[in-house]
């Protein structure tokens, strides 16, 4: 009985987790950038080295972006064809 989690709490533990999430990552990005230029010397890289630091380092923006929005979205208002049935 105690295990048993409605679709709604369910929803808010999810919701909770990804804003935790994406905070987080948000807080971690600038810290990675202020690493990849005093430490990693980024700046001074060859240009492929210094490219693929600079995704990286964006794909963590997207990720915490990504994680900001699913927090934000009910699955409940997605069209019925996308829910599982």
């Amino acid at each position: 009985m105690l295990c048993q989690m409605t679709e709604e709490a369910l929803l808010v533990n999810w919701s909770r987790a990804h804003w935790l999430v994406g905070l987080l990552t948000l807080i971690i990005f600038p810290l990675t950038g202020a690493y990849m230029r005093h430490m990693a010397v980024v700046p001074n890289l060859d240009s492929v080295p210094r490219l693929i630091f600079r995704s990286r380092h964006l794909f963590l923006l997207l990720a915490a972006v990504a994680n900001l929005a699913l927090s934000i979205v009910s699955p409940f208002a997605w069209p019925s064809e996308w829910h599982l049935h």
